[in-house]
């Protein structure tokens, strides 16, 4: 069975693949090596004026690119002039007449990070927000999901077993599917080593990675048990992966 999954793009990132191209495991999918900051400049307190007259001495339009050293805005007098200038290569974002800020969009570098998908697959769509990816594997829709992204092999751990001390080594790296997940268990899990976890019940506001099933995929997923899984909480979202 083939499953459509969607990768999120940040802004300002490079697509290493194209539309129609089959992609092996482990293949880049993009880099990015910049980082979008926003900078306040407080010119009202700078300038010693009342937030709402800013305007006035802005020498600069919003949507304007400024390189480091511009003047962005000045007070002229008749003995001096006080004069604001761009900290760094930047574009003027937003002016905020009610705090009196001036707000600056500015690349910060960091080293390039290639992101690559640990599984094969076709790449079906890329638009300037996210690419899709046909991939080998079943879906199924989770109610709620925590934390980030994991994958690993699914550990099914029967009902007899609900207290933190039933739980051992055996869960290390592993996602486990547990039907009831109070948050103890949860907690021990995390101590262990385990990379994620799926239920019907879920306590609300865990900081773990978790999905929350419908009781009919939990039939299924106990028979799918040391097959590998990829949790993708934040789309409610769980992909049994297909052996190649």
């Amino acid at each position: 069975m083939l499953s459509l999954i969607r990768i999120a793009l940040p802004s300002d990132s490079k697509v290493l693949i194209e539309e129609g191209e089959q992609i092996s495991e482990n293949s880049p999918l993009y880099k990015s090596n910049d980082e979008k900051i926003l900078y306040e400049i407080p010119l009202a307190k700078l300038l010693k004026i009342k937030p709402e007259r800013i305007v006035r001495f802005l020498r600069r339009k919003i949507g304007e690119s400024v390189a480091k050293g511009d003047i962005l805005a000045e007070k002229k007098g008749w003995l001096s002039s006080l004069s604001i200038r761009s900290p760094f290569d930047a574009e003027i974002k937003e002016l905020d007449v009610k705090k009196g800020l001036l707000l600056l969009s500015h690349k910060k570098k960091q080293p390039e990070i290639k992101i690559s998908l640990p599984i094969a697959g076709k790449v079906k769509k890329i638009t300037a927000s996210h690419i899709e990816i046909e991939v080998k594997g079943t879906s199924i829709e989770g109610r709620k999901g925590a934390g980030k992204e994991q994958m690993g092999k699914l550990l099914y751990i029967s009902d007899e077993r609900f207290h933190p001390a039933d739980f051992d080594a055996e869960v290390e790296g592993r996602i486990v599917f547990l039907k009831i997940a109070p948050r103890e268990v949860i907690a021990k899990l995390d101590v262990l080593g385990a990379k994620g976890l799926i239920s019907t019940e879920l306590p609300d506001s865990i900081d773990f990675s978790a999905l929350e099933v419908e009781r009919e995929a939990a039939v299924k997923l106990i028979k799918e048990t040391d097959k590998t899984v990829w949790l993708k909480p934040s789309e409610n979202l769980l992909i049994i992966m297909e052996s190649s």
